[in-house]
């Protein structure tokens, strides 16, 4: 678990709760303090979600790195590699849901009464995940704004060559480990959006806590198929029909989210770009790049930051002096037509 975490170093304050406890880094002291502030709120949001299902203690502890988090499900802790954030209020409410993201996965653990065969994982993961993020959203009250937003990435990633739709459902963790820089977390966010047009919040949220009313099933496909009535990949191939149908969401609001964009450097190899916004962004999650073939690039953020208004990317050079450009921020979205040369 704790594989490249070198030497916690725990600060003397900390944030102790009804059930949570959280703990950072005394290195990162002024971060981290900021960033648990609002635990409080968030043992309030659990509480009214999940009060008769919570695990007695859940631990979340903040140490100065970047990258995927650890986390062991068997003694609900969690480590939060935050080196990639600073204080402001859209980066404190990002943490906090993604302490509600972790809890989620905790209480599922509540209701499993089969096993996870090795062939179902990346099926559960698929689900699993788009439903804690899609609880995330419910504290950060803009379940609303972030479908928008969950449906216009899905869009990107449904429409490109990155992999194939059931790639999702089989090959989950390569995926999510192969495409970093893409928002595949929210594309599954978008299904269970999906789930709930089709099915409706009551049903879709207690997905989970239904499973004891299933005693006959034995193993997890058998539960999917059982809960909704139809296969797994039936509604998968519906959800992205419906997505590319309607090119994301057509709630969309346009909005020059994106206000200066400047090409940097280009070299045969690399382009960067300078740009300015008004929103938070992080490349490749809010930002979508595509050549004069419409062919989804690959685009990374230069400085450590995810989350900014202000900042560089960086992209594979490409043959054409076309690109189009998408950026999405919750419920907003703008196109952009930008010639590499003529506006460098």
């Amino acid at each position: 678990m704790l594989d490249g975490i070198d030497n916690f170093l725990p600060s003397a304050n900390f944030f102790q709760g009804k059930y949570i406890i959280a703990k950072y880094d005394k290195r990162i002291e002024d971060l981290g303090k900021y960033l648990i502030s609002d635990l409080g709120k968030v043992e309030e949001f659990i509480i009214k979600e999940w009060k008769d299902f919570l695990p007695k203690r859940m631990f979340f502890n903040l140490i100065n790195g970047i990258g995927p988090s650890p986390f062991n499900l068997s003694i609900c802790e969690a480590y939060f590699k935050v080196g990639h954030f600073y204080k402001s209020k859209f980066i404190l409410d990002y943490f906090s849901g993604g302490v509600v993201h972790e809890i989620s996965h905790f209480i599922k653990n509540n209701f499993l009464k089969f096993p996870i065969q090795k062939a179902e994982i990346s099926s559960f993961k698929f689900i699993d995940e788009g439903y804690a993020q899609w609880k995330r959203t419910e504290y950060l009250k803009k379940h609303s704004e972030y479908k928008i937003y969950a449906d216009n990435c899905a869009y990107h990633i449904l429409g490109s060559n990155l992999f194939v739709l059931f790639d999702l459902k089989n090959k989950w963790s390569k995926i999510m480990f192969d495409h970093l820089n893409f928002p595949i977390l929210e594309t599954a966010t978008s299904f269970t959006y999906f789930l709930e047009d089709n099915f409706g919040y009551d049903k879709t949220n207690k997905f989970w806590e239904a499973i004891p009313d299933y005693p006959e099933v034995k193993i997890w496909t058998d539960y999917l198929k059982s809960y909704f009535k139809t296969d797994l990949e039936d509604l998968m191939l519906k959800w992205k029909e419906k997505i590319l149908k309607n090119k994301g969401n057509q709630e969309s609001i346009t909005e020059k989210i994106i206000t200066y964009l400047k090409v940097e450097k280009m070299d045969e190899n690399e382009i960067i770009f300078h740009y300015k916004s008004r929103y938070p962004l992080w490349a490749g999650h809010n930002i979508f790049i595509y050549d004069d073939k419409m062919k989804l690039q690959s685009v990374d953020k230069i400085e450590k930051y995810r989350f900014l208004k202000e900042g560089r990317l960086k992209m594979n050079t490409v043959k054409s002096d076309k690109i189009t450009i998408f950026a999405h921020f919750f419920q907003y979205s703008q196109q952009i037509e930008f010639n590499l040369r003529e506006d460098t």
